[in-house]
């Protein structure tokens, strides 16, 4: 095994492996960057708790994991009511809409046979079909609460890495940073460093843009007078985590509903997607994109491609954080040398 040809297949084989192990285990990698990135919150949070108030780390990271917490749930508590209101009418309704939609369907057919092959075949499901034997609503009230377990025992975990990692950050930075030579270890550091400023900027630039666009979307569909504004609105900021993208698919349901109901509001939802993102492109970025590690549009929609192929909607919902981190590898490791 000491000959150059066995020595490069054992390398060869090594890796295959490696990247197997790394793909059977990649929702924990993906877990753990979520992880990470709570805390760097936790991490600014507690910054300005030892700044401001003289706090010891430790309390200062424990009470903003707490604040944190605490702003969620008054967040949830506050929008609950009215949510679960909208929510509940909208699953009520989407029958009556189904059935609608589909004699509008059938009526377009009629007057444009062309459109036969473009427009689906919308058949409403009888309640019949819809009834379900009380075993099959046993095993999906099972399956639902054994999913909700293990969603609250994989929040709870990265919660508790999250508040791992921002209590002691500069003892995990040097951990990580001393597992590789010894040569190059401020320049490891520097890397990891650089990343860190580059999502911390990620997670300010893109809460300011949930928040903001998914008020103005709520109450610009407010003031429209769509159905369910606060729903669609709620979407519409959530969706802001995917660029591009993301507002496009946010802007469908609202378009849909309002085109089956009052086709009139059409040309006005038109206008507040488009004034919406002239806010966003002329107002909202040119503010904050100094503000965070600028991603050019291709690596934005290869991130979104590639992490959503890997790990399916976490990976859509964190694509943007992934493609930075990647990106400031590549610039720092590649790029900046050859200059």
């Amino acid at each position: 095994m000491n000959s150059g040809p066995g020595r490069t297949a054992l390398y060869l084989m090594l890796a295959a492996a490696g990247l197997i192990i790394l793909y059977w285990l990649r929702y924990v990698f993906l877990m753990a960057f979520l992880g990470l990135l709570i805390a760097i919150l936790f991490d600014t949070m507690a910054s300005f708790g030892c700044r401001f108030l003289r706090m010891p780390r430790g309390p200062a990271v424990v009470l903003s994991a707490a604040l944190f917490i605490a702003l969620m749930a008054g967040a949830l508590l506050l929008l609950s009511v009215p949510l679960t209101r909208e929510s509940t009418s909208l699953i009520q309704s989407l029958e009556e809409k189904s059935s609608s939609a589909s004699q509008k369907i059938e009526h377009w057919k009629k007057d444009f046979p062309w459109l036969g092959q473009f427009l689906p075949n919308w058949d409403s499901p009888s309640r019949e079909k819809n009834r379900a034997s009380a075993p099959e609503v046993a095993q999906k009230a099972l399956v639902t609460v054994s999913n909700l377990v293990e969603t609250g025992a994989d929040a709870l975990a990265i919660l508790f890495l999250a508040i791992f990692l921002a209590w002691n950050p500069d003892r995990w930075l040097r951990g990580v940073v001393e597992l590789g030579p010894r040569v190059g270890i401020e320049e490891r550091k520097a890397l990891f460093c650089r990343i860190g400023g580059a999502l911390r900027s990620y997670l300010f630039t893109y809460g300011i843009y949930i928040v903001a666009m998914g008020t103005l979307w709520s109450l610009g569909l407010w003031i429209i007078g769509v159905d369910y504004y606060l729903v669609f609105g709620i979407l519409g900021g959530l969706m802001e985590v995917a660029p591009y993208v993301g507002p496009l698919i946010a802007f469908i349901p609202p378009l849909l509903m309002t085109l089956f109901t009052a086709p009139n509001k059409a040309i006005y939802l038109l206008l507040l997607y488009a004034l919406l993102h002239i806010v966003e492109g002329y107002l909202l970025v040119p503010y904050l994109m100094h503000q965070r590690e600028h991603l050019p549009p291709p690596i934005v929609v290869l991130s979104l491609l590639a992490f959503g192929t890997l790990f399916g909607m976490m990976g859509v919902l964190l694509a943007v954080p992934l493609g930075t981190t990647a990106y400031v590898i590549a610039n720092e490791t590649i790029y900046s040398r050859r200059k």
